[in-house]
């Protein structure tokens, strides 16, 4: 199985294709922020987290799916932003036995 050397996308996913570099099209056709704007992302995400925090038992609910990306989501809120989470899981009757595990 071939994955896109940025996003890790799978060639399973539909529609997609790889370049000479691995990078597929969807990430090809995704224009990249400058350094500039990439800090004024980062800035004004901080400064809504900040606005966030408090001496309440949680900072911020997040719906949880057991996946990479809400894995990944839910160790930055919590390690790289210190932020106190709230994570639930809505069992629709889709979710995979690994994600639960998760």
């Amino acid at each position: 199985m071939s994955i896109c050397s940025r996003c890790v996308l799978p060639d399973t996913f539909p529609g997609i294709s790889f370049d000479d570099q691995g990078v597929c099209n969807y990430c090809r056709n995704m224009p990249v922020p400058d350094s500039d704007e990439k800090q004024a992302y980062r800035k004004k995400f901080e400064d809504l987290l900040d606005n966030r925090r408090s001496s309440d038992s949680f900072d911020v609910l997040l719906a949880y799916s057991g996946g990479k990306d809400s894995t990944y989501t839910l160790y930055l809120l919590t390690k790289k932003f210190s932020l106190k989470v709230l994570a639930f899981v809505f069992d629709n009757g889709f979710i995979s036995e690994q994600a639960m595990k998760n």
